[in-house]
């Protein structure tokens, strides 16, 4: 028993080392080389909480950017019925845009979403 004990922490141990060398030092350089873009007025993100899941996140509509005294992008307000407007400052992600010169069936399926959008999101209790 004794052996097979010793041999599970040391498997544990491994396991961790290499985690933290390999996983963790690929998300640094991933991090690194990502670019962000710049957000628009009228796009669709998804206003993101720390208590609730990803999936249950409200979708909102940018109306207005704040930009910072340095000219980076600070705050985004998102018109809520739920909630006063200048509350809504939360981390937000934004949804990947769909490229309209891509094809011709996903230019229609932008528009087709533009028109379902709701001009204000409301979010609901479950």
């Amino acid at each position: 028993m004794c052996r097979r004990l010793k041999y599970r922490q040391r498997l544990q141990a491994n396991l961790r080392h290499r985690f933290r060398n390999e996983y963790l030092g690929q998300l640094k350089l991933m991090r690194q080389r990502s670019t962000s873009r710049a957000v628009t007025l009228d796009e669709v993100v998804l206003i993101g909480n720390d208590q609730d899941k990803r999936l249950v996140w409200p979708l909102g509509r940018i109306r207005e950017i704040i930009p910072g005294k340095d000219g980076v992008i600070r705050l985004r307000i998102y018109p809520l019925e739920c909630i006063d407007t200048k509350k809504a400052l939360e981390p937000t992600s934004t949804l990947p845009p769909i490229d309209e010169n891509s094809s011709a069936g996903v230019s229609n399926v932008k528009h087709d979403i533009k028109s379902r959008v709701p001009e204000t999101v409301v979010k609901t209790t479950r």
